[in-house]
């Protein structure tokens, strides 16, 4: 659920009510990961042992590091990021393209995001 998307940050609650799993992309932005509900596991290249995240922890994912991730149950979070968001785009659209073929929701997302931006725009923050 998108709840802010502008050029230089966004705001949504994120999850699965049965898990999921990935690798978190390498972006020009930093990412705060809240978990609300559940639990995410999460390591970065080099580590032997994961990182676990409960409610109320806050998995930081710094610009420029990578990491995978897996919620091996339900899990739900909010997720706040900020940085030069329009590079994220790619990161889905290259997922839906080669795994998901999910183009209904890709469409819904990249019409949210763009209204946000151009209201942003029109009132002019940047």
């Amino acid at each position: 659920c998108v709840m802010h998307f502008s050029i230089t940050e966004y705001l949504i609650v994120f999850g699965s009510p049965i898990g999921t799993e990935g690798h978190s992309g390498r972006f020009w932005a930093d990412d705060w990961f809240i978990i609300l509900d559940g639990e995410q596991w999460a390591y970065g290249a080099g580590e032997l042992e994961r990182q676990g995240y409960r409610p109320g922890d806050i998995h930081h994912l710094p610009r420029g590091v990578a990491r995978g991730y897996r919620m091996p149950d339900r899990c739900w979070a909010l997720e706040y990021a900020r940085g030069i968001i329009p590079a994220m785009l790619p990161f889905g659209v290259a997922d839906v393209a080669t795994s998901t073929l999910d183009v209904r929701t890709l469409a819904k997302t990249l019409m949210v995001a763009g209204r946000s931006v151009i209201g942003e725009l029109v009132r002019s923050k940047i």
